[in-house]
């Protein structure tokens, strides 16, 4: 597990270590994305769809694309 969310407070944590290894910047960046998607997803009631991690990493995998391109990371 390299992060969790908390709908209550909207909190997202990443994971320091991940079990002795080095995460690099773009795992952690799509690790939050993917912690975000379950944060809307469970904002807005649905808490099946925040579930659903199939869905939750397509959805955190397509803002982390929109993030990297309007950045020109």
């Amino acid at each position: 597990k390299l992060g969790d969310s908390c709908t209550t407070d909207g909190s997202i944590n990443i994971q320091k270590i991940n079990y002795g290894l080095i995460q690099c910047h773009t795992q952690i960046q799509n690790t939050y994305f993917h912690e975000l998607a379950h944060n809307i997803f469970g904002m807005i009631g649905r808490i099946d769809l925040s579930d659903d991690e199939v869905l939750v990493q397509g959805v955190g995998n397509m803002l982390f694309e929109f993030f990297i391109r309007r950045n020109n990371y």
